[in-house]
């Protein structure tokens, strides 16, 4: 829509003004129209790389590949512009350096204008993340624990790459802590991602009734369903990440994998539980901070449910006064 329209402009400003500069010279008014045209769609595939991130952030000449079509698809306009034989089946005459230095500016009219789009998606999108996060909360598992998150999010600001992990489940709450890391690249691009589902085992007695292909299927099918939409968040906003899905115990493996892949943080969305609750639930977040040396960062999730706020602790009560009434 917009670049297309800055496309046409660009292309029949260059037109006009050709007419202008060359009276009654139509050919050397097509050729420079032509050009620009190509030109300028050649510069922007560079920065069509990401509907988000600005061509420097992901590195103008990263792709060695494009590099050289481009380099060829330029070489092809310069042979229709200047080889003799070739001109009059596109109608072009060749262009002096005076007219490669008018046409400059236009070149560069629609790759700049989707960068500046780029800008304004980037603000809006953060504004919208803004709005839709939940105050974070971090996790008091050590001194060490606490200073290693404070070091972590000085860095967030800074250029460094930081490589995070965000364990993956089924649940809604892993969703507020992409957000969050989601705002957080917006700050800061230069940061690695991993994507981490861990599947729970069968015990033997399944196991031993199935091929050990099957279990691997069944675990590697069930992993990318529960990344599927965690993807799709990522891929909206233009954003890599590497996602792995392994098989055991959910703690040990999240801190195994943050150590094998050298991260820098271990992002963790956890339910709002009250005491009563999290007194006797086996947490993952909570033996993940016992586990790891790695800074672990914990977002609040959804807020308690009705049951538990008022059902949990009735339940208690009713099972202390039956008790009460026992013993007398």
């Amino acid at each position: 829509g917009v670049i297309g329209m800055v496309d046409a402009v660009a292309i029949l400003t260059v037109f006009y003004l050709a007419l202008q500069r060359f009276p009654g010279h139509l050919e050397a008014a097509q050729t420079m129209a032509f050009v620009t045209l190509c030109t300028s769609e050649m510069i922007r595939a560079f920065t069509a790389r990401s509907e988000y991130h600005s061509v420097f952030s992901i590195g103008v000449f990263s792709n060695r590949w494009m590099v050289w079509a481009v380099g060829v698809s330029f070489l092809l306009v310069l042979m229709v512009v200047y080889v003799p034989f070739l001109r009059p089946f596109f109608d072009t005459v060749p262009l002096t350096a005076g007219d490669w230095l008018f046409m400059l500016p236009f070149f560069f009219a629609s790759p700049l204008a989707m960068e500046l789009l780029k800008v304004y998606f980037r603000k809006r999108s953060a504004q919208a993340i803004g709005t839709q996060s939940v105050p974070l909360a971090f996790a008091a598992g050590s001194a060490r624990t606490l200073a290693g998150q404070a070091s972590v999010a000085h860095e967030f600001r800074g250029p460094a790459m930081l490589r995070v992990l965000i364990p993956i489940d089924a649940s809604r709450n892993c969703q507020v802590a992409v957000q969050h890391v989601i705002r957080q690249f917006m700050n800061n691009t230069a940061m690695e991602i991993h994507l981490l589902n861990v599947r729970l085992p069968f015990s033997r007695y399944v196991a031993g009734f199935v091929s050990r292909k099957t279990l691997h299927d069944y675990h590697r099918d069930e992993g990318e369903i529960a990344l599927r939409p965690i993807r799709q968040m990522l891929n909206n906003f233009g954003i890599p990440y590497s996602a792995h899905i392994e098989m055991g115990d959910r703690a040990k493996i999240i801190t195994d994998t943050a150590r094998r892949l050298h991260c820098d943080q271990i992002v963790m969305a956890t339910a709002r539980k009250n005491s009563l609750t999290r007194l006797v639930e086996d947490s993952v977040t909570n033996k993940v901070l016992e586990l790891t040396t790695v800074p672990v960062e914990v977002i609040a999730g959804d807020a308690v449910s009705k049951f538990e706020r008022y059902g949990i602790p009735a339940a208690l009560a009713a099972a202390l006064a039956a008790l009460l009434v026992a013993l007398d």
